[in-house]
């Protein structure tokens, strides 16, 4: 028997972004690289919404497509808050092997920082949710690296730049999925400033078309 689950359908990932409460408003908020802003980007409650998590899934794969001009891919690398929608999109949607960068060295077990079938796997892409300095997409390269991968390419979901996104991090052709700038445009246009449908953490509600699995 089927289940019904609710397949959400957007003409943009900004829109899906801003939607899903993934903005957030406050004072001050420390970001990755140390720097404080009003503004924080937060995708990590998409995980807990299956629906969610293939909508995602699936545009990463549209947008390396794009952007990368089909550029043959022999994995997807991710570390921290970026793991999960990587793992997804490499298993169920472009069939790739996916490398898990640990954000933090384990100091039991094997102590791996890189875990992966330890083979060659072609040159790569690096997946990340949120650019800021960089450093993030920097420190999953070198790790990469350490074990003979290769990756030349780099894609985030969030550039925070309100103009156009950066053309290389780290040495690698790096594009974007969209810009701080496109989120708060959306915000501005639509008045959806804290008033999304629904919030990080809460269940979003059954309004869209269902889809039978």
């Amino acid at each position: 028997m089927g289940v019904l689950i609710p397949d959400y359908r957007y003409d943009s990932v900004p829109m899906f972004l801003v939607d899903f409460g993934c903005v957030e408003h406050g004072e001050a908020y420390v970001l990755r690289s140390g720097r404080s802003s009003d503004v924080y980007v937060n995708l990590r409650g998409i995980p807990s919404h299956p629906a969610s998590m293939r909508y995602m899934a699936r545009h990463i794969k549209s947008s390396i497509e794009e952007k990368f001009n089909h550029v043959e891919i022999g994995f997807l690398a991710a570390s921290g808050a970026a793991v999960p929608l990587a793992a997804l999109a490499s298993a169920e949607y472009l069939d790739v092997p996916f490398v898990w960068v640990r954000s933090d060295v384990k100091d039991h077990g094997d102590r791996r920082r890189v875990e992966w079938y330890g083979r060659d796997l072609g040159g790569g892409i690096i997946f990340d949710d949120v650019l800021t300095s960089g450093s993030s997409i920097e420190y999953t390269n070198d790790a990469l690296q350490e074990v003979g991968l290769h990756s030349t390419r780099a894609l985030v979901v969030v550039d925070r730049r309100l103009s156009k996104d950066r053309k290389r991090v780290a040495g690698l052709i790096t594009r974007s999925m969209c810009t701080m700038g496109d989120l708060l445009k959306i915000e501005r246009n639509h008045d959806t400033r804290g008033n999304g449908r629904f919030r990080v953490g809460e269940m979003p509600p059954q309004t869209a078309l269902p889809r039978v699995l």
